[in-house]
Formats: structure tokens, sequence, C-alpha cells
């Protein structure tokens, strides 16, 4: 089962109540970081896996990209190859999430034709409001690891705190949206392939509402031999963003092709 969405829409949170349920999702797992205390749930194998190709590519190794060609050499092809058939040697059931993973979805349908594919989204508004307040926090605290005295300390929360969140607002809410565009392309390019009995998609939000109606789809619809266990052990509300007002720093037409992409995948399947 691959578990895909774009960064910050709950795959972490979907990946970690699955392992409970007793889904493998990793022999080594990425561990926690700020954003995600609990951990990221991701498989280092495939993490590292991703990172390599996005490096020989020269792009970002974090994934967050709007645009670029991908191409995997066939070293790290057969790599690939090998670690899928290494998962299934380890497993009868298994699955990975790692959001990066959208930007391989022809290889990974090429590879295992016959997964099962989990698909998370979450409205735009939310998933980059809540990389721009992850991206922030990582700043915040690099800034007073280099800066303890209480006095700079003092100036950074009284002045210049509020001056550095509206720049980095700046800086980076376009490239987040462009990001998250381009994932929810590659999803809606992806679900056009294999059967629509493959696919299950879940809105971030009605996921905490509806998450029995995934787990018995899992189960009952796809054949997966999961336990119920209880949502709320890993969800957590306070986790919540709130909306971050960063609309007046990206395109309209970037906003326009967020939505019509959401609505398209959501009139897609279920």
């Amino acid at each position: 089962m691959i578990i895909v969405g774009m960064h910050r829409s709950g795959t972490s949170l979907v990946a970690q109540w699955l392992n409970k349920c007793g889904l493998a999702v990793g022999e080594e797992l990425l561990g926690p970081g700020i954003g995600n205390i609990d951990g990221h749930y991701e498989d280092k194998d495939f993490f590292h896996l991703h990172e390599k190709i996005l490096a020989v590519n020269n792009l970002p190794t974090d994934g967050l990209i709007g645009s670029g060609y991908i191409h995997i050499p066939t070293t790290l092809f057969e790599e690939m190859t090998q670690l899928i058939q290494k998962k299934n040697t380890l497993h009868m059931e298994w699955g990975w999430k790692d959001p990066r993973t959208c930007l391989f979805l022809n290889y990974y349908n090429e590879l295992i034709p016959n997964a099962y594919y989990l698909f998370l989204i979450r409205d735009y508004q939310e998933v980059v409001g809540s990389l721009i307040k992850r991206g922030f926090a990582v700043k915040e605290q690099a800034w007073l690891e280099r800066h303890t005295g209480w006095f700079k300390r003092l100036k950074w929360r009284q002045y210049k705190r509020a001056k550095a969140w509206k720049q980095h607002i700046k800086e980076t809410a376009s490239r987040y949206l462009n990001t998250h565009i381009l994932y929810n392309q590659k999803i809606l390019d992806h679900i056009k392939k294999p059967p629509k009995e493959r696919f299950f998609i879940a809105n971030y939000r009605s996921l905490i509402k509806n998450h029995e109606l995934t787990l018995n789809t899992l189960v009952n619809e796809w054949g997966f031999h999961l336990e119920k266990k209880s949502f709320a052990s890993v969800f957590k509300s306070s986790l919540l963003s709130e909306r971050i007002d960063f609309e007046g720093y990206v395109s309209s037409e970037d906003i326009k092709k967020a939505r019509r992409l959401e609505q398209m995948i959501r009139q897609s399947i279920h």
C-alpha cells in the first residue's frame, strides 16, 4: 500500500495509525522533528532513495519543487527495484509513505502494477500555511541557537520576529503553493491509469470523522489484515495549524489552479 499525498497533508498521521493497525511501514523510520513530534513514519530506505534521485537531478532533496524534469538513472532504478523486492521478501503486506513519492508515481506504477494507493488530500490554504509555519519554526530555532543572550532574544521577540515572519511568508508562499499544484497534478495524472478499485482518496479533515470508512475499505475491499485501532490515539487537534494569510504573496492564477486540481481529484473517485 502506497500512502500518497503532498507534504503536510496527513500522510504521517495516517502512516502512524495504520502502523498501529498492523501495517508494516518500514524497518527503520525517520524520527520526530519540528511539525511531526510523534515522528514522520517514513521508511528511511525510501526516504534516502528519493533524496538521491532528487540530488542527481540537481533538485532540492526536500522535494519542495514546482517544476523540473526528473530522470532516474539506471543505477538508482535498479536500487528502487531491489528495494521493492526486499520489502516483498520481508512482508506479505507492507507499505510506505513519503510525500516525495508523488514525484515518482509513474516509476512505482511500472514496478508495482498491483499496488494499492491511499491518497491524502488537504486544502491548499492549510498545506501552504502549515509549510510556512514549519519553515519559520526551523529558522527561528536556528536563530535562537546562535543567539543565546537574553537581550538579543528579547529584541527578537519584541521587534525582529514579526518582521522576519512577514519576510518568510513573502519568500516561501509561492514556492509552497506551486509544490502543492505539482504534487496534486501528479496525483491526478496517476489516478487515470490503474483500476479505480485500487485507489482510495481521503480528505484530511473528513478523515478525522470518517476514518472507519477508510479502514473498512482497506480491510474488506483491499484485503489487508489490519486490526481496528483508535484514530484518536494518534490524532491531536492541537496540532492543526491556524490558517495563515499568504494569498497576497501568490498569483491569483496559481490559486485557481490549486482549487481546480483539488476539485478534480475529489470528483475522480469516492
